[in-house]
């Protein structure tokens, strides 16, 4: 079986480059695929950039083709469609601005969180004594209720998952 040339199709996720038509050896692994992918597809991608998905399987550097490819009995000539995930080489100077200006404003929402949480803090404190002071007054029961909603660990529990939210939110926007 080596030494058998089949035809790959290169798809790009963004279609901003031209599926690509490639002419490979069966006996090919996947990394020597993108190596040569290196070397004639427009966008020139670096290897370790590189991710191809065959039949919805991420393939390894190390599979060969013959075993990734599936044949279909009686069509010569067949071609398979690999599917292209590589980061962006070339960043505009204004993707950069503007990816400065999110870091800043990230930077900046944390602060306000962080001020916010501790500015909490203080009045829960404030809150939860004043509470206390209640305690003795009435009976556990009337005042588990109460003091379900004035406990610091809530108020720990929410900065905790606005912290988890913007780093997610943040995440997703490098997306």
């Amino acid at each position: 079986m080596e030494g058998i040339v089949v035809r790959v199709i290169i798809k790009a996720p963004n279609q901003q480059i031209k599926d690509q038509i490639v002419n490979c050896d069966i006996g090919w692994t996947v990394g020597q695929l993108k190596d040569h992918l290196t070397d004639v597809y427009p966008s020139k991608p670096e290897r370790a950039t590189q991710k191809l998905i065959y039949s919805g399987q991420l393939l390894n550097d190390s599979m060969c083709l013959k075993d990734v490819l599936r044949h279909c009995n009686g069509q010569e000539d067949q071609a398979y469609i690999v599917h292209l995930v590589c980061a962006s080489q070339k960043i505009s100077t204004n993707k950069i601005t503007d990816q400065i200006i999110e870091n800043t404003n990230i930077s900046s929402a944390r602060s306000t969180v962080e001020h916010t949480r501790l500015n909490n803090t203080n009045s829960i404190q404030n809150q939860s004594q004043h509470i206390n002071n209640i305690a003795m007054q009435h009976t556990p029961t009337q005042l588990y209720s109460t003091q379900q909603y004035f406990d610091p660990r809530n108020n720990q529990q929410m900065a905790w998952m606005q912290q988890a939210y913007t780093h997610y939110f943040t995440q997703y926007m490098q997306l």
